[in-house]
């Protein structure tokens, strides 16, 4: 396994502290990264080979591209945006292209937008075939979309057999579910982001109260209340051999956070890893 971090981090850090961006890279390797995941531009795929330039100078690699693709488009739209991020993905060396389907502007009826969902996820796989990219897709952290319960998930990794899973340990919190809810698909797990936060019952004006009346406050991973060690020690009993990616959400992201989160991400696959 090794250690990534979504690459809008390691700008946010760099600017936060004025460090340049290329030193960041440097001190955050000698900690433990090797990656980055990077994110695809809506208007223009292929802007994202020259965003990851000062990554790659630094000497990270791509772990996993993402992008936003709304299944209401039309298919030629869609499969034509999608085929541009393969591309992109591919230039890139990511293995990985994590899809975000988006609302279904058509239904807004659970039961009909997860096989939609699933429909064209698996268009997606069927197009990153010949290039070698996987696609995956992550649980995700809104009510507004069908594929944020493990009953979702689950029935769309039953529908689109092709298609893999990134895991996301904080979605599941922000969603009222136990951060270990997806493992009953580690079979399917390609990818994982690794967010924490404290479960408190402090009255946070800026942060909204989860169902149970309690708020989920940011924390630097492995400083929260995620369980992202118990997750990762039975992936890794299931065969998962790849990333584990530092995300930061409701918490000021610059060096000290990320360097933070990543030395705890290194030593947890340092002893997985033997």
């Amino acid at each position: 396994m090794i250690v990534s971090c979504f690459a809008d981090h390691l700008i946010a850090a760099a600017r936060y502290d004025k460090i340049p961006l290329p030193e960041v890279c440097r001190q955050l390797r000698e900690l433990g990264l090797e990656a980055v995941d990077l994110g695809i531009p809506r208007k223009s795929p292929a802007d994202a080979v020259a965003a990851f330039t000062p990554f790659a100078d630094g000497g990270l690699k791509c772990a996993s591209c993402y992008c936003f693709a709304d299944c209401g488009l039309p298919d030629d739209e869609y499969d034509k945006y999608i085929l541009e991020c393969i591309k992109a993905a591919k230039e890139l060396g990511s293995p990985y292209l994590m899809i975000v389907p988006g609302s279904c502007p058509d239904t807004r009826d659970r039961a009909k937008e997860v096989p939609l969902i699933a429909e064209h996820l698996e268009r997606a796989a069927a197009l990153a075939a010949p290039y070698g990219i996987t696609i995956t897709f992550e649980n995700f952290s809104q009510p507004i979309y069908a594929f944020s319960t493990p009953d979702e998930i689950a029935a769309i990794l039953k529908a689109a057999p092709s298609v893999y899973y990134t895991y996301d340990s904080g979605n599941f919190m922000l969603m009222n579910f136990d951060s270990k809810a997806g493992l009953p698909f580690a079979a399917r797990t390609r990818h994982c982001h690794f967010k924490d936060y404290h479960i408190t019952s402090e009255e946070l004006p800026d942060i909204p109260p989860q169902a149970d009346g309690k708020r989920l406050q940011g924390a630097t991973i492995g400083g929260g209340d995620a369980r992202n060690d118990e997750i990762t020690e039975a992936l890794h009993a299931a065969g998962y051999d790849g990333a584990l990616t530092v995300e930061l959400h409701r918490i000021r992201v610059d060096f000290a956070a990320v360097a933070e989160s990543v030395k705890w991400v290194k030593a947890l696959c340092d002893r997985l890893n033997g």
